[in-house]
């Protein structure tokens, strides 16, 4: 469930994998950071012109996941605190995976309207070139650094469970890019619809008259000796776009 604004390392790692999948070219690049609630981070995005509409898309196998990068940033606080997180969220994900790699990055020289904080960005790469995992955490008040990179590192095990090849923070966008893309049938597997890709699947029915099929299908590791799911099931979305396409020309 998305609760708030996902980070720049997010952003640039895995929002703009995700649109360059649909077609998208784009690209992000951190000058300087920032973290809530005073902000005052400065990034550069470039988008190109889209000519030609969006791609379709088909994304139905996660595959296994094959590696694990991360990133713990920090902005004016001690440089140690990322570092700390990022031993601590490595410690945990080599037990189960041992290509993993978590580096930390402090900026020391934003200004002092800068707002100050730290937290740890992970992303799990599959043996499918499409489908990416990622979650992160920010440091709550008084919350020690090895608290902060396990905690991220368990949050990501638990996305990891729910077998999406996208997701929970992505669902939306997701989503809305399948109905606004080409018409041609779309289809992409997440794990348990959050409030947000339910609200999606809702938004392109009243505005764009899209309709798309969602099929529940069950975990693969099946069921336990009380005939509960081991694992929560996936949700399985198919639609055709209505096609919108960029009719603006450039000038000149």
């Amino acid at each position: 469930m998305c609760i708030r604004d996902r980070s720049v390392d997010t952003l640039r790692v895995v929002t703009c994998r995700i649109m360059q999948m649909f077609g998208v070219e784009v690209s992000l690049r951190i000058i300087r950071r920032g973290c809530a609630p005073n902000g005052n981070g400065c990034v550069e995005l470039n988008i190109s012109h889209l000519k030609s509409g969006l791609k379709s898309v088909k994304l139905t196998q996660r595959g296994k996941v094959r590696r694990i990068r991360g990133i713990a940033y920090s902005c004016r606080v001690a440089p140690d605190l990322p570092q700390r997180a990022a031993t601590s969220a490595k410690g945990l994900l080599l037990q189960v995976l041992p290509d993993v790699y978590v580096i930390s990055d402090a900026d020391m020289n934003a200004n002092k309207n800068t707002g100050s904080g730290y937290g740890v960005v992970l992303v799990a790469e599959t043996t499918s070139k499409l489908a990416v995992v990622s979650q992160e955490t920010i440091a709550r008040g008084r919350e020690p650094a090895e608290e902060v990179g396990e905690r991220a590192a368990a949050l990501l095990f638990d996305q990891i469970a729910e077998g999406g090849c996208v997701d929970a923070h992505h669902q939306l966008l997701t989503i809305l890019l399948m109905g606004i893309g080409p018409a041609d049938a779309s289809t992409v597997r997440f794990g348990p619809l959050t409030p947000s890709g339910v609200s999606a699947l809702t938004l392109l029915e009243q505005f764009f008259g899209v309709t798309s099929s969602v099929k529940n299908e069950s975990s693969v590791v099946g069921v336990d000796e009380d005939g509960e799911e081991v694992l929560p099931g996936t949700t399985l979305i198919t639609c055709v776009g209505c096609n919108i396409v960029n009719i603006a020309r450039k000038s000149g």
